[in-house]
């Protein structure tokens, strides 16, 4: 039934439902974790919203062209950990 009601907003990417999904918990989980500053926040929150774009397109709410930039911000917030594993060695 969310499938039925999700397709009515269908606009090209997937229902908006599933984008507002991974807006609000990226965008809460980034403001939440910048008291530990912006790399760390952007990387954690990037790594997040990749996990849960996933499952949200298993369950057909994204499209693949938003799950691809979803990815997209995992492989940088990977290079961001990378890089800052990096000053500890």
């Amino acid at each position: 039934m969310l499938l039925k009601i999700d397709s009515f907003t269908n606009v090209g990417f997937g229902g908006m439902i599933g984008i507002i999904i991974l807006l609000v918990v990226g965008g809460g989980l980034l403001l939440m974790m910048r008291a530990y500053g912006n790399e760390r926040a952007l990387s954690v929150a990037s790594i997040v919203t990749a996990i849960i774009a996933v499952l949200l397109r298993i369950m057909g709410f994204i499209s693949d062209i938003v799950l691809w930039v979803c990815i997209s911000f995992f492989i940088v917030g990977v290079l961001y950990l990378l890089k800052e594993q990096g000053q500890y060695e």
